[in-house]
């Protein structure tokens, strides 16, 4: 009985914090992912303006050359910051640079549309796993938590019965009750 703490065992303690430290590092690999797509978007809208740029220039459209130079400049700003906060976060160089190169040669709407829908996919799962982490443990841990309490309880009130003498009752093998031991009590010896 030393050894429940607040309805819990030690054990169950133990891989409860297990359980959360596992939850963790999903959500923190979840985080990286998203970081690492943002990231991969804001190149591809670079290098799409820087291109559109350089068609705008050869045409001979001078003002449509200067915006869009004015937000591939912006996007490629946009983009540095996203992969810095990407590596701010544990992400690895390499891992970065494949995203970025391969976002980089998105050159349709369905190519961006593709690397945008994936990006805000992982956001939303990033932040649909920070939102579990910071309410606590999963309704399946909860569920569990209730048969160990449960079976706790069970166990503690049967404790409680034998110190206070209550009359307990034996199965025999066919299949009659007797009485095993009679207002046995364990106060008086304590």
């Amino acid at each position: 009985m030393g050894n429940i703490m607040r309805g819990r065992t030690m054990g169950r303690w133990i891989k409860d914090q297990k359980e959360r430290r596992k939850h963790e590092i999903r959500t923190q690999n979840a985080q990286l992912h998203a970081a690492v797509s943002v990231a991969g978007v804001a190149a591809a809208v670079a290098a799409l303006t820087a291109s559109s740029a350089t068609l705008s220039k050869n045409s001979g459209n001078k003002e449509r050359s200067k915006t869009s130079n004015a937000i591939a400049a912006a996007a490629a700003l946009v983009a540095s910051h996203c992969i810095e906060i990407a590596e701010d976060m544990g992400a690895e160089h390499e891992h970065i640079l494949s995203a970025v190169n391969s976002a980089t040669i998105a050159r349709s709407n369905g190519d961006i549309m593709t690397l945008t829908a994936g990006a805000a996919t992982a956001l939303r799962g990033a932040a649909t796993l920070r939102s579990r982490l910071q309410k606590g443990p999963t309704t399946m841990a909860l569920a569990e938590d209730h048969v160990e309490e449960g079976k706790e309880l069970n166990v503690l009130a049967a404790l409680n019965f034998v110190f206070k003498g209550g009359e307990l009752l034996k199965l025999t093998r066919k299949g009659n009750f007797t009485k095993s031991m009679q207002n046995v009590s364990f106060e008086e010896g304590f």
